[in-house]
């Protein structure tokens, strides 16, 4: 409804007439050139505080037509140069000339940023440590994935081998499963959504890379935590393109070796001199480099702004539908975990346990509804957004703003998840489960009995496992509004702001357990005991109804936040703290055992795989939390000249729960239904840095130190003893601190990208009572490297420009090595990834052929989450998710 009201009010302010802003007017006009007098067309020129302005031509020329006539300021910028300004006297019906040579600026410090502060502030002034990445270097990098993108910031270490979403990233080493849990991501501004980890439902799965974006902005740490709700990591802020005073766009085309076919195009103008507009998306299908041998990823989205401009203001309203579905890559098996290499019958850079023999699955609930999943659905995100911002000057130097979105959103995860490690001969896994005459087949297609010649080398291995099939819904809404007044008082910025946001989370799950052969693509097998009669399986399931989950929690937040920038000369101090207050309410099912040869009409009595059926009792636990916390943040930056500065900064910031930790700790007996595990994370982060720019290098490095207090990480973990996957939650101190740098270097026609992170993070004051060879073990983790993080990771890029068309690059990336487990016992080797690119500019044609994992490098991203967050347990073979295998991309690129 609000969403509605605000653009009836666009709408409003549209009938204004027109005729009471008009002046007189004059032109201006001249020429942008570069230090070396090279002429720098797109160059954007502008009077200053007006949206009148004009785009250079290929000969870096522009006129600005209907200039407001009197004493202006022209502003001309332009990518990778300082910003440089001209006062000038536009006389009325006439003509003034004013003509820009601009430096070269390649860290951009003169660019303005507007994440993580109330006021749009250069990286030069601004205290925080913060990477921009803009379309052309989106478009150099060519990443497979969202996740892939986020490899280029420094301090964020992604793992990105999950497909196009279902990514994991840590922020400058803080302990956690995975996800984006210490990390916000928004658009424009906002949230994607208000918690950045759900079960099932990274924040990535709701976002999208397409031509549509402008830039994209990191902040770590720092004020991250004054101006968005859990963000002490970080925030990551995808900035659309709006509509200019030219109509202007572009058309992308991109083809693969594993059969995309991706189309994307947007455009954007102007309705008239004070109404612009910009609307933009994509469409793709491919097979996945992984393939599934069906559709892997399919669907597309569409967004569109429309940007209102006053003489003292604007407001913008818009709007995106997502609808994708997307496979989502799990650990596979593998042997030897001390070097890791692929099983017989198991391709490990191509291959995949999902396939097209186990995609459709049907099982009946205990009331007798049949439920259909189909693992084509993978990620399948069904995202509507509507929203806006606007800002207006009061005068006397008050300057309201404010942002609202509201979102509702219907997405699945449909999976095949390894279980703990168990890949067995086909003797071994029937000796197991007790069968003395086992009979092998396959629960699909032929069922001929297996013989027992056959087995012993099915698929070159004899191996068979069971897989877990995953099936989750989930249902999301959220509104969240952020409402912020500024006024300047002498030296003074000084803000106060109100946000507000209502989120809703409902999940619902229900899983299966199914016994497979080892090879891609696997096929489902049934298993019968030749002596007794029985089935273990039921079409190829050891179980019905492994683990069922269903919840609804209702999240309320309201922040207040203040904020004070202080300019003193050279020296800016940047002062902020922020109180919020949430409180959740919300219900939790309870589930049951269900023997359906005792309590259905449809079960089946020679198989025990529908004789302990979890679902739920129809029975419903409320919970509620409540939680009022601080964060607060104290920066300084000093600016040498307009090429170098330092700073350095304080923070405290926190992390509120969510999904995963009310629904797995639900206590009846305490107060809220919720046990003691539920806690507001405290974390603290101090960092000292410095911003070095030229002509022909920059650097940007920031020293960071940071600890945290009962940090929880937590899992879904197999017990082997019970047959059921638990939610675990373990608490832990730490400590960490590094040094993460970006260095941008252009010597001629050669141009170097560096991003490094160097780092040492160790828990503290952990201790763990362990099974070890049958007998428990207290364990002491202290020291211990933090599990799924390297020591050091970076990216580096080489391009060469030949007669200024051609351009080759080469990008490499490594990643020391991790420990899977807290015990690091298990040990990730380092690895590392190379990339390739060429690229033809005709002017407004590009074409370009992109390579990724060129040598095919199996680096293992992650072990086997499931296998034991704490110690891992398997033997010579094991699970584990490496790199995707070798792919290429080829694209045109047309501008207009």
């Amino acid at each position: 409804m609000k969403s509605i009201i605000a653009t009836l009010l666009s709408l409003m302010l549209l009938a204004v007439p027109w005729s009471i802003y008009a002046q007189d007017t004059g032109k201006v006009m001249g020429t942008v050139v570069d230090d070396t007098g090279t002429p720098l067309p797109g160059a954007s020129v502008v009077v200053k505080g007006t949206a009148t302005g004009a785009t250079t031509d290929v000969d870096g020329h522009y006129t600005i037509e209907n200039a407001p006539s009197g004493s202006q300021t022209i502003q001309a910028s332009s990518v990778g140069y300082v910003r440089s300004e001209k006062d000038v006297t536009v006389p009325a019906g006439g003509t003034v000339e004013a003509n820009f040579n601009l430096e070269g600026d390649l860290m951009e410090l003169d660019n303005v940023v507007v994440t993580g502060a109330v006021n749009p502030q250069s990286k030069l002034e601004s205290s925080v440590a913060i990477t921009s990445v803009g379309l052309k270097q989106i478009e150099d990098y060519a990443p497979r994935n969202l996740p892939d993108l986020l490899k280029v910031v420094p301090g964020f270490y992604v793992e990105s081998s999950g497909g196009e979403a279902n990514g994991n990233l840590w922020a400058r080493g803080i302990p956690a499963d995975g996800s984006y849990r210490y990390v916000v991501m928004q658009e424009n501004g906002m949230p994607v959504f208000e918690s950045p980890e759900l079960a099932f439902g990274n924040v990535d799965v709701f976002a999208r890379v397409d031509q549509n974006i402008d830039r994209v902005e990191n902040v770590r740490g720092g004020s991250s935590a004054i101006f968005a709700s859990n963000a002490p990591g970080g925030i990551i802020n995808f900035i659309d393109k709006m509509g200019g005073l030219d109509f202007e766009g572009s058309f992308k085309q991109t083809i693969s070796d594993f059969g995309m076919s991706k189309t994307e195009l947007e455009f954007g103008g102007p309705l008239s001199d004070k109404v612009f507009y910009h609307i933009g998306g994509f469409y793709r299908e491919d097979d996945g480099i992984r393939e599934p041998d069906f559709t892997a990823n399919r669907g597309g989205q569409i967004k569109a702004n429309l940007r209102y401009e006053m003489d003292r203001g604007y407001v913008v309203a818009r709007v995106k539908y997502l609808k994708d579905r997307a496979i989502a890559y799990l650990p596979i098996p593998m042997q030897n975990p001390n070097d890791p290499e692929e099983l017989p019958g198991f391709d490990i850079n191509f291959g995949t346990l999902t396939g097209n023999d186990m995609r459709i699955i049907r099982n009946v609930t205990p009331t007798g509804t049949e439920v259909v999943e189909d693992l084509a659905d993978g990620m399948s995100p069904n995202v509507f957004t509507a929203g806006g911002e606007f800002q207006y000057d009061l005068g006397r130097e008050w300057v309201i703003k404010g942002y609202f979105k509201a979102s509702n959103i219907t997405s699945g995860f449909n999976g095949i998840f390894p279980f703990a490690g168990d890949i067995l001969t086909a003797q071994e896994f029937a000796d197991s489960k007790g069968i003395s005459a086992p009979q092998y087949s396959y629960a699909r297609g032929s069922q001929a009995v297996i013989s027992s010649a056959d087995l012993e080398n099915l698929n070159g291995n004899g191996l068979v496992t069971e897989l877990g099939w995953w099936a989750v819904d989930l249902n999301l809404d959220d509104y969240s509004n952020n409402l912020l007044i500024t006024k300047t008082i002498g030296n003074n910025e000084l803000t106060a702001g109100y946000y507000t946001s209502h989120s809703r989370v409902a999940g619902k799950w229900w899983w299966h357990n199914i016994l497979t052969d080892v090879s891609d693509q696997p096929r489902m097998l049934n298993l019968v005991d030749g002596n007794a009669g029985t089935s273990l399986t039921i079409n190829g399931f050891t179980r019905i109804g492994s683990n069922y989950q269903n919840y609804d929690f209702l999240t309320k937040v309201n922040a207040f936040y203040l904020n004070d920038i202080i300019k003193l000369g050279s020296l800016n101090l940047d002062l902020g703290v922020r109180y919020e207050r949430g409180d959740m309410t919300g219900t939790v099912e309870t589930n049951r055992s269900y023997n359906y040869d005792e309590e259905t009409s449809f079960g089946d009595p020679n198989s025990p795989a529908d004789d302990d059926v979890l679902y739920g009792s129809n029975e419903y636990l409320p919970v509620e939390f409540d939680y009022d916390n601080w964060a607060w943040s104290i920066g300084v930056n000093y600016t040498f000249t307009d090429r170098f500065a330092v700073f350095a900064r304080a923070s405290q910031g926190f992390r509120a729960p969510d999904d995963l930790n009310f629904n797995f700790n639900v206590d009846p007996s305490a107060d809220g239904g919720l046990s003691d595990n539920v806690i507001v994370e405290d974390i603290f982060q101090y960092e000292l840095g410095t911003k070095l720019s030229s002509k022909n290098f920059g650097l940007f490095a920031t020293l960071f130190f940071s600890q945290f207090n009962d940090v929880p990480f937590q899992d879904q973990v197999f017990n082997p003893d019970t047959g059921e996957f638990e939610g675990l939650t373990e608490y832990a101190k730490s400590i960490g601190y590094g040094l993460e740098t970006e260095f941008i270097g252009k010597f001629g026609g050669v141009n170097v990208n560096v991003t490094a992170t160097l780092q040492d993070l160790q828990y503290k004051d952990f201790e763990q009572t362990v099974v070890v060879d049958g007998e428990e073990q207290l364990l002491d983790f202290d020291g211990n490297q933090i599990r799924r993080i390297p020591q050091f990771y970076g990216t580096g890029r080489i391009a060469y420009t030949f007669i200024e068309a051609l351009t080759v690059s080469v990008t490499g990336q490594y990643y020391s090595k991790r420990y899977s487990d807290v015990a690091n016992s298990f040990e990730l080797p380092g690895y590392g990834q190379m990339n390739a690119s060429i690229a033809y500019d005709f002017g407004d044609v590009t074409l370009g052929v992109y390579g990724t994992n060129l040598t095919n490098s199996a680096g293992l991203t992650e072990g086997n989450p499931r296998s034991g967050t704490i110690l891992s347990d398997f033997g010579n073979t094991f699970f584990a998710r490496p790199l995707l295998g070798r792919s290429f991309t080829a694209s045109v690129l047309v501008d207009f």
